[in-house]
């Protein structure tokens, strides 16, 4: 009873031990290349993990969920606000036969090496007999939300923008009921990003109750981005 209790325990922690080692794998690869690494995200993992269970319960590979859903609309569910999502799957006796058929793959290579995708996450469930079936999401997310207030008709937003190497954004701003919103405030963090501050009056469609849409744009390189759709409650 005591060694169930604790496979129980450590049953998490080593599959979290995993996840983390398959992304380092990844970046690995991207390193290689010369291609940024992928930062961690948390939705990226939800959805491959929710979809990695889907197939072990199917016991087939596909890109279609049991609900006809697609990568980015579980993405999305699970709380991304990346535009754009990708995804690998695959099933092999281990880790590494899954990413080295994966690099054998022209569409698979091209989301592992794809400089675009900025964030991702992974999911794994080990089969009877030692199979194990992999999914990795990937997204290009940039933003990670620190906080979204709204105080005496005001609205503060503050988080952090992962940056291109080398390169620093000529501006940053939210689009908002057709508004642009451009950051206040920006500093420069150690891990590649940036902390922006953003403080505007409430728009008159926000409603109480309802969902703000704010679609985040950098514009860098000479070039326009838009990289997330962050949807927030409306207090």
């Amino acid at each position: 009873m005591i060694r169930v209790v604790l496979f129980l325990l450590f049953f998490p922690v080593m599959l979290l031990a995993a996840q983390d080692a398959i992304l380092l794998e990844l970046n690995g690869i991207r390193e290689e290349y010369g291609i940024p690494a992928l930062d961690s995200d948390e939705a990226s993992s939800t959805a491959a993990a929710v979809h990695a269970h889907d197939l072990s319960e199917r016991l087939s590979l596909s890109h279609w969920g049991n609900d006809g859903s697609r990568v980015a609309e579980r993405y999305r569910r699970a709380g991304g606000t990346g535009l754009r999502a990708g995804e690998n799957l695959g099933a092999g006796d281990n880790i590494k036969s899954i990413i080295d058929a994966w690099m054998d793959s022209p569409a698979h290579r091209e989301n592992i090496l794809n400089p675009d995708w900025f964030s991702g996450g992974t999911g794994i469930v080990h089969l009877p007999g030692g199979r194990l079936i992999l999914v990795v999401v990937f997204n290009n997310s940039r933003w990670q939300q620190k906080e979204f207030r709204i105080a005496e008709q005001r609205v503060y937003v503050d988080g952090d923008l992962s940056l291109s190497p080398g390169i620093f954004p000529q501006s940053v701003f939210l689009k908002i009921t057709g508004s642009e919103i451009t950051a206040l405030t920006a500093i420069i963090n150690k891990k590649n990003s940036v902390s922006l501050h953003f403080d505007f009056p409430l728009p008159d469609k926000w409603q109480p109750g309802g969902v703000a849409a704010m679609e985040m744009n950098v514009f860098e390189n000479g070039e326009l981005r838009k990289t997330d759709l962050i949807l927030q409650d409306i207090p």
